[in-house]
């Protein structure tokens, strides 16, 4: 069962998924994995309510699971509950405090909550692995989101060393460099951002502005 419900997301089957898995769901017979299966195929058709309900069942009838728990905490993030995917997954932070993926999940959403503890989270994380580029990512997100460029730059930097392949490092890079008047620097970013896969409107609009003002400045 197992194997088909993978074959059938792998397909992009979802209704298929949601017919097979879910009168088990309803009879309460659905292993933790399966669970999750079925919360991703109604995730991808856009019942994010069922996907959430399905898992916060699933959590209440059988001792915490961690998978179970993460995947419940991404479908509110989906819907912008950051408040409630926190309360979700403090617990099991608390449990697994050498699961690096589990603790950024939870810093991510602290993030994503405006959390004022978010940015001393992130500090301590990094006493654990001071290489772990997302944790650096998300300290330069918080120090550009408080206005102090110089710090997201140092950060922002130091996890594209880490992992130069994610693009929207880049492009908070070519902000933090734009706001720190070196023009130059911010447009090797953005255009790195967009040769990354990064296709926004955001990037392009800063490049052009970037390009713009370089232009105009060789003229002069």
């Amino acid at each position: 069962l197992e194997s088909l419900s993978r074959d059938l997301l792998a397909d992009n089957n979802y209704g298929a998924v949601i017919t097979l898995l879910r009168p088990r769901a309803d009879s309460g017979g659905l292993p933790d994995p399966l669970s999750i299966d079925l919360s991703v195929a109604y995730s991808k058709s856009g019942l994010l309510e069922d996907a959430s309900d399905l898992l916060r069942k699933t959590l209440r009838s059988r001792p915490p699971s961690l998978p179970v728990a993460e995947a419940l905490a991404g479908v509110l993030i989906l819907q912008s509950r950051f408040q409630e995917a926190l309360a979700v997954l403090s617990p099991v932070v608390h449990q697994h405090p050498s699961d690096m993926p589990t603790q950024i999940l939870y810093l991510h959403t602290l993030v994503l909550a405006h959390d004022p503890g978010a940015e001393t989270s992130g500090k301590r994380l990094l006493t654990k692995n001071a290489r772990q580029w997302e944790v650096l990512y998300l300290l330069g997100l918080m120090r550009e989101e408080a206005d102090d460029y110089a710090g997201a730059k140092d950060y922002l930097a130091q996890s594209i060393a880490q992992n130069p392949a994610y693009a929207d490092a880049h492009y908070r890079l070519g902000v933090a460099w734009n706001a720190l008047k070196d023009r130059a620097a911010a447009m090797e970013q953005l255009e790195k951002a967009i040769a990354l896969g990064m296709g926004s409107p955001e990037v392009h609009i800063e490049l052009d502005r970037k390009s713009t003002r370089l232009n105009s400045s060789h003229i002069t």
